[in-house]
């Protein structure tokens, strides 16, 4: 900024009270002082701003408490010299800096065509100086121009409230594309210059700032344009032509490490695999046959790329030059099966590459060090080579259970990588390591024997990362005590990757999986608080104290409490209800003592409501759920509307599953007439509550009546009242009003043909406009199956009842949730 402050006051008149003659300037600047002010202008860094918005001072050059402007302008005044300032206050653009150099380097052009055509240059500049000058400014404006596209762009629009991302991604297009043509130019100069050393007028940084620029460009073209470039940079200084090699003009091999990984980063923004891998080929044909001498050693960063790009790799996705830029993931054709195995097998050949580098670099003591990244990323395309398993996306998120067998292999496989990481190679795995592995387990877990035996495996897994973990040198270590404070994640298995483990035994839907759920829960228990959790089966021992352990490793969190007791709201255990009760007790007793973050939620008071309905409570009722007026509970029904109070207390706001299980578990009551009558009037406080949810939108409102409510509803009147007028005119009311809001489907016919008479039945079909029923042969079935479906009856009767659900503000395919609804509502 000076510097070009300095040239205004050089081309300035001299004043004519300080003797000068009109026209005379102070100072005619020579071409040599144009290149060097562009220099200047060129390496402008934009000031970088605090959190409050405030200039960061310490950014810029010079004393913070110095003005850039102060001693220029005080000359200036002294000699009655106007200078005119074009930038406000600290509001400084660095594509304002590059212009203003740009445009001298125009004048440097402009007087060197002078020359070149036989005219003299009108500032007296001699043809070798602007030479000079003009490589300099070339070469300082490209790396300008390519600094702006790779950070100047983002830093300045973090920082900018004029304009929006589409002016920032042209600016960005326009910095890449100047970059690209100075290059060109410097090149074209270089070769017109008659000397000896005309290589070294365009070094190495030249061609790697400008491969870098064109790395970030999102035209698909750009990805050629640096292979160009690269090209060009090779032939520049003769490397694999050893006659023709520059060694003078060589400066060093970090830029063509820098070059060449921005090359693999162009073709990456293309998602061009294939290309990128050919690019690291020959950065390894340079390496094997030392063309670049022993310091030149491929980057770690270049073989990660590589093996990211293939482990999602798409022919279909290729970017070529006539194609648009997609900016989401929707967007993306995931590959075929075949197409992941090749991907898999890609990604380990370049990770087998990239340790034989590594190998070499300890021969010869350098200083190459791998890590855990290359590794997590091969474990990753092996695991989504599992059938059904396309991508992270959610689209694709379960995985295929035909080829149980197959797909342990698989992840076995994958596992072995971290073995060869971890034992082999002496590389520690991070946290994600075991994500993608101990997530791979649990997704493969399902209810069945190799479902219980992925759940297992996963377990083992964990356990192995438990016993690596040595706790008592690492607390013992004031350093790592302080680390760990900076950043939780030092000390893992953390409570995502406990959570995992408890989700693969809860997905076996089995009384062996949900006691494995609570063991290892038990387990974090223990190490976190020095509580053994659930160990005494006396549930009149109240368990409220919890005493930090210094030694912990993962706290339990919420989830990790909802799946466990999900896990035996699905094990039907006959003790599961008073297990997943004890556990809200905990999960209550916490949030009460004040861990906010352990506040119970909507689902895992859903989930000990789904535990009644699956089993009988066992337990000492007055210590358990003393909380209704008699300080005492007679049946589930009541157990049940207890925890719905306790829920509302908390602020959990209860949905349409939490009220159709509680309608569920009181048409479960036992032959005793008292609490028959206990339980409907439960049941029908709970539809009558979820009615009056019924005023908003049903598709947003996630309280409001549904199939399964209705299902739920007539199964009450059934077991609830006493046949006859009564039981059938609720039932019949139940029905019309499912029918009018449009939720019928099988589930709910069939409930209404078991719980009224054949009469009653067919004829609240006949009172419906379209046509008269009659029975259809499938009367003589089964005794529970209506001989009518819901596809046979008007469509607007279950105009609601589709099996679509919203997940994230858009309506998504659900139809394994909803046919687990259906045999719910029939069970």
């Amino acid at each position: 900024e000076k510097a070009w402050l300095w040239l205004q006051f050089m081309k300035s008149p001299l004043p004519q009270n300080n003797g000068g003659d009109k026209g005379i300037t102070i100072c005619n600047p020579d071409a040599i002082s144009y290149s060097h002010i562009i220099e200047a202008l060129s390496t402008y860094r934009a000031p970088v701003q605090s959190d409050s918005g405030k200039t960061n001072l310490n950014s810029l050059a010079g004393p913070p408490t110095l003005s850039a402007y102060e001693s220029i302008e005080v000359l200036a005044t002294q000699m009655d010299i106007e200078i005119v300032r074009r930038t406000p206050g600290n509001n400084l653009s660095s594509q304002w800096f590059l212009t203003e150099a740009d445009k001298l380097l125009i004048i440097l052009e402009d007087e060197y065509s002078k020359t070149m055509g036989g005219e003299n240059s009108d500032h007296g500049w001699s043809q070798g100086d602007l030479e000079r000058a003009l490589a300099h400014g070339y070469r300082c404006l490209l790396e300008g121009w390519g600094r702006y596209a790779v950070a100047g762009v983002s830093t300045e629009g973090l920082t900018s409230n004029n304009g929006g991302s589409s002016k920032s991604e042209d600016n960005r297009e326009h910095a890449i594309k100047r970059a690209h043509e100075l290059l060109g130019r410097l090149e074209s100069l270089a070769s017109t210059i008659d000397q000896s050393d005309n290589a070294a007028l365009v070094p190495s940084s030249c061609y790697s700032s400008a491969i870098l620029a064109l790395s970030v460009s999102n035209l698909p073209s750009a990805a050629d344009a640096a292979e160009d470039v690269l090209g060009r940079m090779m032939s520049h200084y003769g490397i694999g032509q050893p006659s023709e090699f520059n060694q003078h003009a060589f400066l060093s091999s970090s830029f063509f490490n820098v070059a060449f990984s921005g090359c693999i980063a162009a073709h990456a923004k293309n998602n061009d695999a294939p290309k990128a891998e050919k690019i690291l080929d020959q950065m390894m044909d340079l390496y094997d046959d030392g063309s670049l001498g022993r310091e030149f050693v491929p980057e770690v960063r270049a073989f990660g790329t590589c093996i990211a790009l293939w482990s999602k790799f798409s022919p279909a996705n290729v970017r070529t030059k006539g194609s648009q830029r997609t900016n989401t993931r929707d967007k993306q054709e995931p590959p075929s099966q075949q197409q992941r195995m090749i991907n898999a097998d890609r990604a380990e050949a370049i990770l087998s590459t990239l340790e034989g580098v590594a190998e070499m670099e300890v021969t010869k003591d350098g200083n190459f060090k791998l890590h855990a990244t290359p590794y997590n990323i091969a474990i990753l395309a092996r695991v989504q080579t599992i059938a059904g398993n396309r991508g992270p996306s959610p689209k694709y998120k379960k995985y295929n259970y035909d080829n149980k067998e197959e797909n342990v292999q698989i992840i076995l496989h994958a596992q072995s990588i971290l073995d060869h990481m971890e034992y082999q190679m002496g590389i520690t795995p991070d946290p994600y390591t075991y994500s993608i592995l101990l997530n791979a387990w649990c997704q493969q877990s399902c209810p069945g024997r190799e479902g219980e035996k992925a759940a297992d495996y996963a377990e083992e897994l964990l356990r192995r990362r438990i016993e690596d973990v040595d706790i008592d040198k690492i607390y013992g270590d004031d350093v790592a005590r302080s680390s760990r404070k900076r950043e939780q994640s030092d000390i893992w298995p953390n409570a995502k990757h406990y959570s995992s483990v408890l989700k693969a035994h809860a997905n076996t839907k089995s009384a062996g999986g949900a006691k494995k759920a609570l063991a290892l829960l038990s387990e974090m228990e223990r190490r976190f608080y020095d509580a053994n959790m659930l160990e005494n089966d006396d549930s009149s021992e109240d368990v409220t104290e919890y005493h930090v352990d210094q030694k912990d490793v993962a706290k339990p969190d919420i989830v990790c409490y909802s799946i466990v007791i999900d896990a035996f709201a699905n094990s039907r255990l006959m003790e599961a209800s008073s297990v997943a009760h004890r556990l809200l007790r905990a999960v209550e007793t916490k949030y009460e003592a004040g861990d906010v973050s352990m506040k119970p939620n909507t689902r895992i008071y859903t989930a000990v409501i789904l535990a009644l309905v699956h089993s009988p409570f066992i337990g000492d009722e007055q210590s358990e759920l003393a909380d209704d007026v008699s300080g005492k509970h007679t049946n589930n029904a009541q157990r049940a509307w207890s925890i719905l109070e306790r829920m509302k207390k908390n602020d959990a706001t209860p949905n349409s599953f939490t009220y159709n299980y509680i309608i569920n578990c009181a048409a479960q009551a036992g032959h005793d007439a008292e609490n028959q009558r206990l339980s409907f009037e439960i049941a029908l406080r709970a539809f009558q509550e979820l009615r009056k949810g019924n005023n908003d939108d049903p598709d947003i409102s996630t309280l409001h009546p549904d199939s399964f409510t209705y299902a739920f509803m007539l199964k009450a009147c059934k077991n609830l009242l006493p046949p006859g007028s009564l039981s059938n005119k609720v039932m019949s009311q139940t029905f019309q009003e499912c029918c009018r809001s449009g939720y019928l489907n099988d589930a709910v016919l069939d409930r209404l043909w078991y719980g009224v008479s054949r009469e009653t039945f067919y004829k609240l079909l006949e009172k419906m406009p379209r046509k008269t029923y009659s029975p259809s042969g499938r009367e003589n079935g089964h005794k529970n199956k209506a001989p009518i479906r819901a596809d046979e009856l008007p469509k607007s009767w279950s105009r609601s009842c589709n099996s679509w659900k919203r997940q994230g503000g858009r309506k998504v395919k659900d139809d394994m949730s909803w046919k687990k609804g259906v045999k719910m509502s029939v069970s």
